[in-house]
Parts: C-alpha cells; sequence; structure tokens
C-alpha cells in the first residue's frame, strides 16, 4: 500500500524499497526483537535482581551467538559479534 502511494508521486518515488531492502529490514527487526522485548522486562521492573537479569542477559548472549552462526547480512552479524563481546 505504501509502495503504490509513493509510486504515484514522483518525489516520493525514490524513497520506494526493493524487495531486498525490506527482507533486510526485516531481518533487523528480527535481531533487535529480543533487545526490545527484555529492554521491556527490565523496565518494568522497580528492582531487578540478579535472578531475573543473569537469565535475561544470557538470553541476549544466546541470540547473539544464533545470529553470529545464521546471518548472511554483514551488518548485522556484525551488530551481534558486538553484542557478544559485551
Amino acid at each position: 500500500a505504501l509502495d503504490s502511494i509513493a509510486l504515484s508521486d514522483k518525489d516520493l518515488r525514490i524513497h520506494v524499497l526493493a524487495d531486498d531492502q525490506w527482507h533486510q529490514l526485516e531481518k533487523i527487526m528480527n535481531f533487535f526483537q529480543p533487545f526490545k522485548e527484555i529492554t521491556t522486562i527490565m523496565s518494568s521492573s522497580t528492582y531487578p535482581t540478579l535472578s531475573t537479569t543473569i537469565p535475561l542477559y544470557n538470553t541476549l548472549i544466546d541470540h547473539a551467538k544464533e545470529i553470529i552462526n545464521a546471518e548472511n547480512i554483514i551488518s548485522i552479524k556484525a551488530a551481534a559479534e558486538k553484542c557478544k563481546e559485551k
């Protein structure tokens, strides 16, 4: 729907994303989704404790490792490697 609107306006036409760009955005969203969820969990807790923090941290590390092993988009893989280093 957005593409058809953008394609009909010559000023917006240059901003239409190709299918591979939409695919990359989907992969970026999938990469960040666990970070969003865990940030929400941690932010909603008045007093986060180690008993909740450590498993959530480990979940993010595991997610980063999965991305490193499976991802073929270099920038996402690099971001996952940086996350794992922290």
